[in-house]
């Protein structure tokens, strides 16, 4: 069905979904749906009235029996959209108003599997625009150097539906294995240079947990060692070697290091 299903999960964080909640009520475009995943937090979600009222009643909550993480959760809501269309944003973040008025039109037009956008991100001294990258339509390779955020990101629900759903085998890079693997199947993604949400940067949360006790270098290589089966007897598999290799030879990379070194061995490839 021609929509867009807006989906947001939750865990103890009830004031700061409110202000999500708000977020896409001002961003909507008809018709539409949003649906609520509380993973199991200890206080349940209530969604006011006004709110209820202010999307014509098509708020749409769902509490798990027992938590999932947050991407099993994503995979929950994927399983209740009942629109083409699907839009995700995290309870501590918050989306423009021209997110779906500025992305809908690529994916639609275009038949893109998904269309990214850009995001704030905020840290304790600076904000910054990421991913560093221009307009372009995205390849296995270019991928690997952008790491769009997820709440910039429009996907068509059925190309979701076919891989089974967001990848849970590395949760902190689930999104990014899942849209590598829509490009090696030969579906076709866009980075565009629209500016579509904010979110707070690496201070908190399950970013901050690898990075504090130095696991990007685990979560790098899980995340290769997950793409290996796809990228097999392709072109792609020197390279995605060659950049598995570094994670693994070294101590503690950042997000930055990880980039850096692959814009390095990507130079004037694709």
């Amino acid at each position: 069905m021609i929509g867009v299903s807006y989906i947001i999960t939750t865990y103890h964080r009830n004031e700061l979904l409110l202000k999500a909640i708000d977020s896409v009520i001002e961003e909507r475009i008809l018709p539409s749906e949003l649906i609520i995943i509380d993973d199991c937090g200890t206080k349940p979600v209530e969604i006011p009235t006004d709110l209820q009222n202010r999307f014509d009643n098509n708020i749409h909550l769902i509490r798990n029996a027992q938590n999932k993480g947050v991407i099993e959760a994503r995979n929950v809501g994927i399983a209740a959209a009942k629109y083409d269309y699907i839009l995700f944003l995290d309870d501590d973040d918050v989306s423009f108003p021209n997110r779906s008025k500025d992305l809908l039109p690529y994916i639609k037009e275009k038949n893109y599997a998904f269309v990214a956008g850009k995001c704030q991100m905020h840290s304790r001294q600076t904000t910054e625009i990421i991913p560093r990258t221009t307009h372009r339509d995205l390849t296995p390779l270019s991928y690997l150097r952008i790491f769009p955020h997820i709440n910039g990101i429009i996907f068509q629900k059925s190309k979701l539906v076919e891989l089974g759903g967001l990848d849970n085998r590395v949760p902190h890079l689930g999104e990014h294995i899942t849209l590598q693997r829509l490009l090696l199947r030969g579906e076709k993604g866009l980075q565009t240079d629209h500016v579509v949400a904010r979110f707070e940067s690496i201070d908190d949360g399950l970013t901050a947990k690898v990075l504090n006790n130095n696991k990007m270098r685990d979560e790098f290589i899980a995340f290769f060692d997950a793409l290996m089966p796809d990228v097999q007897n392709t072109k792609y598999e020197e390279t995605y070697l060659k950049i598995k290799k570094f994670a693994a030879t070294t101590d503690t990379p950042t997000v930055d290091d990880y980039l850096d070194f692959v814009t390095s061995i990507l130079q004037n490839r694709d």
